[in-house]
C-alpha cells in the first residue's frame, strides 16, 4: 500500500492542531505505521515543543524550502516519540 497523507489545519492558532496532530502519529505508530509529522508553521513553529525536542532543533521548514537545509537536516527523533 503506497504512503497516505493527513492534513491538520487550522484558520487560527491555539485551537489544538499540534496536540491533535501528536495524539494521531502517536496513534498510527502504535499500530506499526511509520509516520513523519511535519509542522508547517514557518513563522512560528510549536510542534517540536509539544513533542519535547525544542532545544533539539537547528533547520525548519524554511531551511528546508529555501535549500539551507537537506530533508535529513530538518528532520528530528522525538524522545518519547514512539515511531513519529
Amino acid at each position: 500500500m503506497g504512503a497516505k497523507r493527513i492534513l491538520i489545519t487550522a484558520g487560527r492558532g491555539g485551537v489544538g492542531t499540534d496536540f491533535c496532530t501528536v495524539n494521531l502519529a502517536l496513534a498510527l505508530s502504535r499500530l506499526g505505521q511509520r509516520v513523519l509529522a511535519v509542522d508547517g508553521g514557518i513563522v512560528c513553529r510549536s510542534l517540536d515543543s509539544v513533542l519535547g525536542c525544542s532545544e533539539d532543533v537547528v533547520y525548519d521548514l524554511a531551511d528546508l524550502c529555501t535549500g539551507r537545509a537537506s530533508a535529513r537536516d530538518v528532520c528530528l527523533v522525538p524522545p518519547h516519540g514512539e515511531g513519529i
